[in-house]
C-alpha cells in the first residue's frame, strides 16, 4: 500500500493483499479481532477509483471537510445516522491514482478516533 504507520503494540494488526484490485490494513484494540465484528480502524486502498475532487454526497453523512494526512489533502467525514453495527468516521484521500479510505469505529460505546488521530500522526508515505 506504501504506508508506514505506527500503532499501539497491544492492537492487533491484519493485512489483505491477496487481492490485486485492492489492498487493506486492519487494526483492532484489544479484545476485537478479525473474527469478531466489533470496533476497528480500517485503510482500504482501491487502486481501480481514481479520487474525486467532487464526492458524491450521501444523505446519512456529514457534510465533508477538508483534511491533510502525510502532507496529501482529502476529506473527513462522519455518519450521521445510527449504523449498523457501528457508526464510523472516515477519511478518503487520492492515493497512488486511486483513492484510500481511512476509517474509525464512533459511536456511543467505542469511540477509536482519538486513536485514529493519533495513528494518523505517524503515517509517512513509502515509495
Amino acid at each position: 500500500m506504501g504506508l508506514a504507520l505506527r500503532y499501539p503494540p497491544n492492537w492487533t494488526c491484519v493485512a489483505q493483499t491477496q487481492m490485486p484490485q485492492y489492498a487493506g490494513l486492519y487494526l483492532y484494540p484489544p479484545g476485537a479481532g478479525p473474527n469478531i465484528p466489533g470496533p476497528l480502524i480500517s485503510f482500504d486502498f482501491t487502486p481501480q477509483q481514481p479520487y474525486s475532487n467532487q464526492p458524491t454526497p450521501a444523505s446519512n453523512v456529514s457534510s465533508p471537510q477538508p483534511i491533510v494526512v502525510a502532507g496529501i489533502t482529502g476529506r473527513q467525514y462522519q455518519d450521521t445516522q445510527y449504523a449498523i453495527p457501528a457508526q464510523r468516521f472516515y477519511i478518503q484521500l487520492p492515493w497512488h491514482g486511486g483513492t484510500l479510505v481511512i476509517a474509525a469505529t464512533e459511536g456511543p460505546y467505542v469511540n477509536l478516533v482519538p486513536q485514529l488521530q493519533a495513528i494518523l500522526a505517524t503515517i509517512m508515505s513509502q515509495p
